[in-house]
């Protein structure tokens, strides 16, 4: 008789028992199963390999991707007060003589309509041109790689407020490029430092 060839691992006793069940037409179903899971574990792998190379494509992080002059409308971090809080703003303005730079806190509701209809709304803030952090540009975050340990200024997880972290790990996350990090002095009450996920586009150095 012809023998049958078996083209992807499986439970031998379960192959026997399809045969017993159905003859040949047991044995072919077997087959076709055992050639499904083959080809979805290879699918799976290619997956597994494409998204490894995205992340080793990723470009290393300079501070020179956030040295440049803020421009209006874009999104930065600010130290808008004496104390050392940093919050997630918009650029108005920008003077490259007094190097002081209006902010816009767009969460917080401006009283009356501004002057100018192209002046954005929220409270305003003038600071010096250090007390601002510039973000990634949106062409550049989904390329940028975080070094693993270095020190960083994230934006807290479903807040809008920065603060300085150690990335743990830097990749391709949620369909987006982003970092798990551990803010400093975020333990819980078992003195546990938790990691948080972070896109790229809410992360910078000072």
């Amino acid at each position: 008789g012809q023998s049958v060839t078996a083209i992807a691992p499986i439970d031998y006793e379960s192959f026997c028992l399809f045969v017993r069940r159905g003859g040949v037409g047991g044995a072919v179903a077997a087959l076709a199963a055992a050639a499904a899971s083959a080809a979805a574990a290879a699918t799976a792998a290619a997956a597994s390999k494409k998204r490894k190379r995205q992340e080793e494509k990723g470009t290393k992080f300079k501070p020179s991707m956030v040295a440049r002059t803020p421009e209006h409308g874009e999104p930065v971090a600010s130290k808008v007060a004496s104390h050392d809080l940093w919050i997630l703003v918009t650029v108005d303005k920008f003077d490259p003589n007094t190097k002081k730079v209006v902010v816009v806190d767009e969460h917080v509701d401006q009283d009356g309509p501004p002057s100018d209809p192209n002046e954005l709304r929220g409270r305003r803030y003038y600071v010096d041109r250090e007390h601002v952090l510039l973000m990634p540009l949106p062409k550049d975050a989904p390329n940028i790689k975080h070094e693993i340990g270095s020190t960083v200024m994230a934006m807290y997880p479903d807040t809008t407020t920065f603060y300085p972290a150690t990335v743990t790990e830097s990749g391709i996350m949620e369909g987006e490029r982003c970092c798990t990090v551990q803010f400093f002095d975020d333990e819980d009450e078992t003195g546990i430092i938790p990691s948080r996920l972070v896109p790229n586009r809410f992360i910078t150095v000072r």
